[in-house]
């Protein structure tokens, strides 16, 4: 079927059975907000809409789609090649820039500081710059590759993203570190956050995903609920996950384990 997807197939395909197909055709559990249904499909068939980019900027894309799935399925394995960092950072530069709806927010931003609007003849160089400008910003963050307990799975939004912030159970206020996670298979994510040289204990390494860290008991559930909560569209699943994700949002207690969010690091934060 024909369209441009503004989330890659071969990324949705990563929470698609069975592995024996290739990415964009395996089958897939999604949720829709509007209509409300959930469904099974493949990658091909949602997260596009016709004519979204010109013929340059899907080729544009392209420089690194393909690297960086290689590169996600690395990462799940913990064995990165030399530069597949770039790949990664190239895919949560490009997230927010090759959004549907990216051009209401680029208004949005310019209504707000009374510059003039842009219009779809702008848009796809806009793409470029917000992607080119992301760049240098997320080269400053923190990484930390996140893992789900045995038997857990990751789901992933139409937008490929959820933002965080933490709140400090000791004081009830916001702890300073606030970040993005970014989904990039049922078993790996990334979440990426400003570093506090005063609150962050480890020497800053830009590019730097060595630090692999198992979720407690809780908090998948509450990353899912933030994708769901963050996505404009859908979300997607493994198959097996379609229940989960039928129910997610029902206003159910989410038991998040007293220690923290980390598997051996107790009484820290998401983004510490």
């Amino acid at each position: 079927m024909a369209g441009d997807h503004y989330i890659q197939a071969a990324l949705m395909g990563r929470w698609g059975e069975p592995p024996a197909k290739a990415l964009r055709k395996r089958s897939i559990a999604v949720r829709m907000k509007e209509p409300a249904k959930t469904f099974q499909t493949t990658p091909e068939n949602v997260g596009k809409e016709n004519s979204l980019y010109p013929a340059w900027l899907e080729k544009f894309w392209q420089v690194y789609e393909g690297n960086f799935i290689r590169a996600s399925g690395g990462l799940d394995a913990g064995a990165l090649q030399p530069g597949d960092e770039t790949y990664l950072l190239l895919h949560v530069s490009a997230l927010k820039p090759r959004k549907a709806s990216f051009l209401d927010d680029l208004n949005e931003f310019q209504a707000g500081n009374n510059l003039p609007a842009f219009t779809q003849t702008d848009l796809p160089i806009e793409r470029v710059n917000a992607v080119l400008r992301t760049l240098p910003y997320a080269q400053t963050w923190r990484w930390r590759v996140l893992l789900p307990p045995q038997g857990e799975r990751f789901i992933i939004s139409d937008r490929g993203l959820c933002e965080f912030g933490d709140l400090d159970p000791r004081t009830g206020k916001e702890w300073p570190s606030h970040g993005v996670f970014f989904p990039f298979g049922p078993r790996v994510g990334v979440l990426g956050f400003r570093h506090e040289p005063e609150l962050h204990r480890r020497v800053f390494r830009p590019l730097d995903f060595s630090d692999r860290l198992t979720l407690n008991c809780g908090y998948t559930a509450l990353l899912n609920l933030r994708l769901w909560e963050d996505a404009e569209r859908f979300v997607v699943a493994h198959p097996s996950d379609r229940a989960l994700i039928e129910t997610i949002g029902n206003g159910a207690e989410i038991r998040l384990d007293p220690d923290g969010p980390y598997r051996f690091r107790p009484f820290g934060f998401l983004g510490d």
